[in-house]
């Protein structure tokens, strides 16, 4: 039921603010002339669109369908040149959305053709009856692998789309009425009381219900450095969930690796939609941050995206979340541990569960330290180990 209830959140968040459409981008997709639209695609057949309805009240229907060595595919739409002139005006957009029901999100990309300054925004396909979507400005994040932390330019930019990247998820979904809008400001998301302490997670451990675990990351998420015969046993939340069972024979865990290599925290928000939420987890573990670290991203770029994370993981699922401090990086010294404070305050102020793992690696001496890499990022068999203990002591305090 709750899950339902958080759905619905997203709909009731991002459809019913009390937006004011005050500059219409594109109202009508069958009027005359017909709207420019051009297609990019890594491999054909990636996005279809077409025109629907009547030259009164006509709309765009867009169909991705996504892989993983499917690359990009977007549907570029002629609203830059105005986006470029009027947005600075407003707070952000609005537009009717169809979807096809599923929890994956649709996404808008604006960006400058010299792929600096790429921003996109999510919202919701859940619904299958039109509804209007409201994005603030302040909802976008930035994709870009330049480390700074840039604010949207809006003079900049020359680029409107609706698409999606690889690793996305097929979907199908409808658009209309595109509009700059006075959007008021959201209050902060938190998530419920008790999701600090695991309180469920723990619960369900003595009491033997099932729970699915959910482990959202990076390439040491994926197991890279790992023999891909132990990926299914020997990666750190797989040991961590046998530890727990041992301590709680009853219990009845179900892990599932959403770890996608090369990933920034951004990129975790995109795989909120098809790779989590339609888990239905009772917990998600989240361990991003090392590609944040080797792109020298700023600590207000990662706390910008990290939010949006936990908000998408807030708004999308009802499970408890436990934010991983980022592991250390051999020739980045002190960069992802910099992250750790960092994390901290954002869970807490998020009112979710935060386990710093630098002190579980640092601790060990010289020759171990070492052993628990299988290069200067990622993690050795030995290392998701050592990680794995960190993580099923830190439940293990809390159910106490």
């Amino acid at each position: 039921m709750f899950k339902l209830f958080a759905t619905t959140t997203l709909l009731i968040v991002l459809a019913a603010l009390p937006a004011v459409a005050g500059d219409f981008l594109l109202e009508n997709f069958n009027g005359d002339p017909t709207p420019r639209i051009t297609v990019g695609q890594s491999v054909e057949g990636s996005v279809v669109y077409k025109l629907d309805g009547t030259a009164k009240d006509g709309f765009l229907s867009l169909e991705f369908t996504r892989g993983k060595m499917a690359g990009m595919a977007y549907v570029y739409l002629p609203i830059a040149e105005r986006l470029a002139r009027r947005a600075a005006d407003y707070d952000g957009i609005t537009f009717k959305v169809k979807g096809d029901g599923t929890s994956t999100y649709g996404l808008i990309e604006v960006r400058a053709d010299n792929f600096v300054s790429i921003y996109q925004a999510i919202f919701p396909l859940t619904s299958k009856d039109w509804t209007t979507v409201s994005i603030r400005w302040d909802d976008f994040f930035q994709m870009n692998d330049a480390g700074r932390d840039t604010p949207i330019n809006w003079r900049d930019l020359n680029k409107f789309a609706f698409g999606s990247r690889a690793d996305w998820g097929s979907c199908r979904y409808c658009v209309d009425d595109i509009a700059l809008a006075t959007i008021p400001a959201r209050p902060p998301y938190c998530a419920p009381d008790g999701y600090a302490k695991l309180e469920s997670t723990v619960r369900k451990l003595k009491e033997g219900e099932p729970l699915t675990i959910v482990v959202l990351g990076d390439s040491i998420t994926h197991g890279t450095k790992v023999p891909k015969e132990k990926r299914e046993t020997d990666l750190y939340f797989q040991v961590a969930a046998a530890h727990l069972k041992t301590v709680f024979p009853a219990s009845i865990i179900t892990t599932v690796n959403a770890g996608t290599s090369g990933d920034t925290i951004t990129e975790g928000i995109i795989r909120v939609g098809h790779e989590v939420a339609p888990q239905r987890p009772d917990l998600v573990i989240v361990l991003l941050g090392a590609n944040d670290a080797i792109y020298d991203f700023p600590k207000s770029r990662v706390e910008k995206a990290m939010s949006k994370l936990i908000d998408a993981l807030i708004i999308s699922t009802d499970a408890e979340i436990l934010i991983l401090g980022p592991t250390p990086i051999s020739d980045k010294p002190g960069v992802p541990e910099g992250y750790d404070e960092l994390y901290a305050k954002i869970a807490a102020d998020k009112r979710v569960a935060y386990l710093n793992l630098t002190p579980a690696l640092t601790i060990l001496a010289r020759d171990d330290y070492q052993r628990a890499f299988g290069d200067n990022v990622h993690l050795s068999e030995y290392g998701h180990r050592i990680v794995a203990k960190a993580v099923s002591e830190y439940i293990l305090e809390l159910a106490k």
